[in-house]
């Protein structure tokens, strides 16, 4: 299975260094690319495994995940 999209993403830093404060924020809308395969556990339940990767300047990121999709 394969997955093209964007990812929207916000981050917001508030710091005191020595009675100075500093504030910095930052949101982006990157692409992303997402593969991985399913797996039949049960005749109700799937295992999926994933990798994914965000393209990103700021924050480029890449992870590996897992979900059970169950049926009802």
């Amino acid at each position: 299975m394969g997955k093209l999209g964007w990812t929207t993403y916000g981050q917001e830093i508030d710091v005191t260094i020595e009675g100075i404060d500093i504030d910095l924020e930052n949101k982006a809308n990157d692409p992303r690319i997402e593969a991985g395969v399913e797996f039949s556990v049960t005749g109700d339940a799937e295992l999926f495994a994933a990798f994914s990767h965000v393209f990103s300047d700021d924050a480029e990121a890449t992870g590996i995940g897992c979900h059970i999709k169950w049926s009802f």
